[in-house]
């Protein structure tokens, strides 16, 4: 039998923060994590679904779309975290 969050193709946000503590716990930068959350938006397997109903063009350009703009926050956050003093990390 099939966990049903694989079926669904979805992480409960709860599994997901306790990764992303882990990860940023183990030294994985803020930028590298905006855009892995930014990311998350485009769903593989929903891909064949988009192209049947909104057309190939469209779904190409949402997903490119998706990812530069997710290559995008990553840079900004990482802009944001340069400004910021060593004493201010709240996330320990």
């Amino acid at each position: 039998m099939t966990d049903p969050l694989c079926a669904k193709n979805e992480i409960p946000t709860t599994v997901l923060s306790r990764c992303i503590h882990d990860l940023k716990a183990h030294g994985m930068r803020s930028s590298l994590l905006a855009a892995f959350l930014y990311s998350r938006a485009v769903k593989i397997p929903m891909l064949p679904l988009m192209v049947h109903y909104f057309g190939t063009l469209y779904t190409g350009l949402y997903v490119v779309n998706i990812l530069l703009f997710s290559v995008l926050s990553g840079v900004i956050m990482e802009q944001l975290e340069r400004g910021t003093p060593q004493g201010l990390d709240y996330n320990d």
